[in-house]
């Protein structure tokens, strides 16, 4: 008798569930409330960091582009807070002939520079003489704008400082226009006309000293 003939049958394939199966949005489970919550969250959290950051950035390279302005180091800084007229200035101000200076690094108008010069006891600079003139352009670098007290009068017509005496013709020359809304700005190079409105930088003088007899 003949063996029966052995026939192979192979088992036909499981097809995936993933082939069998097509995917709906439905087969999804909802997201509970709360991680809904957690994520809207911390995707505010991670906006506010990132403008933060940000913010952060934009002060640091401010600053450090401040600090270039002025020739500081921590003995000339120190030496030049008190000198031999005795008189002390405070903390961040320079000192010179018995006269204390601030140099403000944080843009505004002439005429808010001038008000916060007044709030903080002082007034915009005031130049009395070559030397003054001198000392201040060796603080500023180059490229570096500062208001002072100096702008022209609507009835004079004229660039006049904030204690009322014109500008000696000897002492600078403003480059730029004379007219109204004019206000002066001090570089290492010289001194330029602006509108008042424009935001700079700015030098404040402690208004406690007495103005000496002008020397040019």
């Amino acid at each position: 008798m003949r063996d029966a003939e052995r026939v192979t049958v192979k088992k036909p394939r499981k097809r995936s569930y993933y082939c069998q199966h097509k995917w709906t949005y439905k087969d999804y489970p909802e997201c509970p409330r709360w991680h809904q919550t957690a994520l809207r969250l911390a995707s505010i959290t991670l906006v506010f960091l990132v403008a933060t950051v940000i913010g952060l950035g934009i002060l640091g390279n401010n600053e450090s582009r401040c600090c270039g302005c002025m020739d500081i180091s921590p003995g000339k800084q120190q030496q030049d807070k008190i000198d031999s007229t005795g008189k002390s200035c405070p903390d961040d101000w320079f000192q010179k002939q018995g006269k204390c200076y601030k140099f403000y690094m944080n843009f505004t108008s002439w005429i808010d520079s001038k008000i916060s010069c007044a709030v903080r006891k002082s007034r915009l600079l005031v130049i009395q003489d070559k030397a003054e003139l001198d000392f201040i352009q060796s603080k500023i670098h180059d490229g570096v704008y500062f208001w002072i007290g100096l702008n022209v009068t609507d009835t004079q017509k004229t660039w006049t400082w904030l204690d009322g005496t014109p500008l000696h013709p000897h002492l600078f020359q403003v480059t730029g226009q004379v007219e109204d809304e004019a206000c002066a700005l001090i570089t290492k190079k010289g001194v330029f006309s602006e509108k008042c409105f424009i935001h700079n930088y700015w030098i404040c003088q402690d208004s406690s000293t007495e103005d000496n007899a002008t020397d040019y």
